[in-house]
C-alpha cells in the first residue's frame, strides 16, 4: 500500500498501492462508494511501471569471500590460571 485507505469529504474510500509482476510493477488506485451499508467499487485505475529497488543477488555458492584487508583479527582471551 502506498496510500492507506481513507474516506474523503464525499464519503468515498480511496487507497493506492502496487504489487510486483514478472515484467514490472502493477500500480493501482481504487475508489469505493458506500451503498446501502456496503462498499461498492466506484473507480479503478491500473498501470504497469518499472520494478522498484530489489535486494542484491546472492553470491554464487562455493566462492570464497575474502575478509577485508584492514579487518583486525580477534583472539579468544587466554583462560585464567588458578
Amino acid at each position: 500500500m502506498t496510500t492507506m485507505p481513507e474516506i474523503d469529504k464525499n464519503g468515498m474510500m480511496h487507497f493506492a498501492g502496487y504489487f510486483p509482476s514478472a515484467s514490472g510493477q502493477i500500480n493501482f488506485e481504487m475508489i469505493f462508494e458506500a451503498v446501502k451499508g456496503r462498499w461498492k467499487l466506484f473507480g479503478l485505475a491500473a498501470d504497469v511501471g518499472p520494478v522498484g529497488p530489489a535486494a542484491p543477488a546472492p553470491l554464487p555458492q562455493n566462492v570464497p569471500v575474502p575478509a577485508p584487508a584492514s579487518a583486525p583479527t580477534k583472539q579468544a582471551p587466554a583462560p585464567k590460571k588458578q
